[in-house]
């Protein structure tokens, strides 16, 4: 009697493999998403985006990176990804390169229905060495005591109100720097963003320079 099982778990055996079946055939079509973009100049009179900006595509699920995919322009400074899942919980923010500064798109997009294709537009603007649009606007001040030290964290907000964006004018200690944070004079264990890149940071007599275009 070991060899043979009822007719009713056999049928219930064949309707859950039926079911599975069924669960597995919406996941495999969601496959086959397409972002098309451009990168497009928002200086007026700026040199039109040709080929070879490089793009890198961020693929984020609950605010976290799961992945990472990177194209360059076309002639017309297109750029286009395929082969994308297009679960709803996902979203796509593109990032590109233009002239050493890093732009990206104004806010993730994500596949919505049966929607096969969705787009992204990345505004880059020519460098200059001009700081004179430039604003600081806000500096918030964070206080935390461990015993006998006090660790204070500052976030500078800066803003460029020009159309195009500041690479620096010489004024640090390298052509690259560009906003100078001041630090206290007694300030030890100064240290930066973990998001932040190695080297980003020039320290210098009195604070640090960014080398980061704005």
């Amino acid at each position: 009697m070991r060899g043979h099982q009822p007719a009713r778990v056999r049928k219930l055996i064949l309707a859950s493999l039926l079911l599975a079946l069924a669960l597995a055939v919406p996941l495999q079509a969601q496959e086959g998403g397409i972002l098309e973009g451009q990168v497009v100049n928002g200086t007026p009179g700026g040199t039109p985006v040709g080929a070879g900006v490089a793009v890198t595509l961020h693929i984020l699920r609950n605010g976290s990176e799961v992945e990472t995919r990177e194209t360059t322009t076309d002639a017309e400074g297109r750029f286009r990804f395929e082969g994308l899942d297009r679960d709803p919980a996902l979203a796509y923010w593109a990032e590109a390169v233009y002239q050493d500064a890093p732009y990206s798109s104004a806010e993730a997009v994500q596949f919505e229905g049966e929607a096969e294709t969705i787009s992204s537009t990345i505004d880059v603007y020519e460098s200059s060495d001009d700081d004179s649009a430039l604003r600081l606007n806000s500096v918030h001040v964070i206080a935390e005591s461990f015993g006998q030290v006090l660790r204070i964290s500052e976030i500078h907000m800066f803003s460029n109100d020009g159309d195009r964006a500041f690479a620096g004018s010489g004024q640090g200690p390298s052509p690259e720097t560009t906003v100078f944070i001041p630090l206290p004079v007694e300030a030890v264990g100064v240290a930066f963003s973990e998001e932040d890149p190695a080297g980003r940071y020039v320290e210098a007599e009195g604070g640090v320079w960014d080398t980061e275009p704005v």
